[in-house]
């Protein structure tokens, strides 16, 4: 321009040259400034539009899922309602009405279901935006190929199950407790992956993450309702439906735990549904849908009862009872094995307490296999009650007590786990104890002692949950 005006370049020429060099300072601290802000920025312009994009997408992912548990919640009010009308009538053409209908609605469910993508993939376009940042693409990648569409195929195998187990489902008190059950888990499940989606977002840019708890969270209805989470935060509540999860597998797992019990239980049901609806299915049909949930039961329980390298003792020994209270006796047994393994050199009574403990499960699993009664003492079966003795403080010796006996009562109350003795405990009276004892032929003798007030403290461990 200056050329073409060459008054006000000459003008411009003659400005002080103060001014010019004032200028040229103040544009330098100003693209110094941009450059430090700009360095701040923990993501740019294009990597949170392509994180917003990926964010979005598993949005809609999780809006899907909410929306079959919220379809999941009405199965169940249905599953209710069949129920009550089948328990409210004696006519067989009702009943048949009654279970085709719901019958019908999982179907329709499942045709919906059926119509759901699982192959879905983030753009490649966006992945590799994002791939130079500290989004983890592997959470990513299992969320798009493993976590949604298993969630999804969870519900509906479950679907599936009822189906095929309908007519057994809708009028047997057993299988109904079990399939309580089974909707609560696939709830707590939900929060379990609802959470663990909260935990992948806060890597997230903050933006991104705002705008979805602000634009979708609130409407997820079925999950809590949160504020924003940090990333230990969700992942703390994710944790906290794994234990739920845990727990309720546990019950599960108790309910169906004892074969015999259970056979026996079914065998009533049958003849009552027999006679009150006439519905024509035969014992074994439904013994047999029993041992299946059985062992789908005992094997999930198995594999969440292995023990990790980073376990504690003390956790070890809670898998084991766990096992135990499920009467799954043989698979603690081989777990005490593993646990003395670990724990000898650094527990020098473990061997005995390991030894009483294998006895002791080994009696109950005998019994179970002959299919014969669990010995009764004063009322209650043994198969309830025992705590073990594994120290004594101090390493003082005891009057009466050694390590690897089993107190069964103390005061002549059952003593079913550590809190109970400590209860019994308190009560006045005499400190009259009945106890299991391994001999030398590997059985176990019944023994009541007095302990003495001078007895050093003792520590215990429990053989039940």
């Amino acid at each position: 321009m200056y050329l073409l005006d060459k008054a006000n370049w000459w003008r411009f020429k003659n400005v002080n040259p103060w001014v010019l060099m004032t200028i040229a300072v103040v544009c330098t601290i100003v693209s110094v400034i941009f450059a430090i802000l700009d360095g701040k920025q923990k993501f740019s312009r294009r990597e949170i539009q392509a994180a917003a994009i990926i964010t979005g997408d598993m949005g809609l992912k999780v809006q899907t899922y909410h929306n079959e548990q919220c379809n999941l919640k009405t199965t169940k009010e249905k599953w209710h309602d069949s129920q009550k009308k089948i328990s409210m009538t004696t006519n067989t053409s009702d009943v048949f009405e009654i279970r085709k209908e719901f019958v019908d609605y999982l179907m329709f469910r499942l045709s919906k279901i059926d119509t759901l993508s699982f192959e879905i993939k983030p753009s490649p376009e966006n992945i590799g935006i994002i791939s130079k940042t500290e989004i983890p693409l592997d959470e990513i990648n299992t969320f798009y190929n493993t976590y949604y569409p298993n969630l999804i195929l969870e519900i509906r195998n479950f679907y599936l199950k009822l189906k095929s187990q309908e007519q057994q489902i809708l009028t047997t008190d057993w299988l109904n407790k079990t399939i309580e059950i089974e909707f609560d888990m696939l709830q707590v499940s939900g929060e379990m992956f609802y959470f663990s989606f909260l935990d992948l977002i806060a890597e997230m840019p903050e933006k991104v993450k705002n705008d979805f708890y602000r634009n979708v969270v609130p409407f997820l209805t079925q999950f809590p309702i949160v504020k924003v989470l940090s990333k230990q935060e969700a992942k703390t509540m994710a944790d906290r439906a794994y234990n739920q999860y845990n727990t309720l597998m546990n019950k599960y797992s108790a309910i169906i735990g004892s074969e015999d019990i259970n056979v026996k239980s079914i065998e009533q049901d049958v003849r009552r549904i027999q006679q009150k609806i006439e519905i024509n299915n035969t014992l074994k049909e439904v013994v047999d849908v029993k041992k299946m949930q059985l062992k789908q039961a005992q094997e999930s329980l198995r594999q969440n009862c292995k023990f990790n390298k980073d376990d504690s003792q003390s956790l070890m020994w809670g898998k084991i009872i766990k096992l135990a209270t499920a009467k799954m006796y043989d698979d603690a047994i081989i777990s005490l094995d593993e646990y003395l393994e670990v724990n000898r050199n650094s527990d020098t009574d473990s061997p005995a307490y390991v030894k009483s403990a294998k006895a002791y499960y080994s009696l109950l699993s005998n019994l179970k296999k002959e299919n014969k009664k669990v010995p009764v003492i004063s009322g209650v079966a043994i198969d309830t009650i025992g705590v073990n003795i594994i120290s004594f403080e101090n390493h003082q010796p005891h009057s009466c007590i050694k390590i690897g006996d089993i107190i069964l009562f103390s005061k002549n109350q059952a003593v079913r786990n550590i809190n109970k003795y400590i209860e019994i405990s308190k009560l006045p009276g005499n400190r009259l104890v009945t106890i299991y004892r391994l001999n030398k032929k590997g059985t176990f003798d019944l023994l009541e002692l007095r302990l003495q007030d001078t007895d050093p403290r003792i520590g215990m461990c429990n053989m039940f949950e």
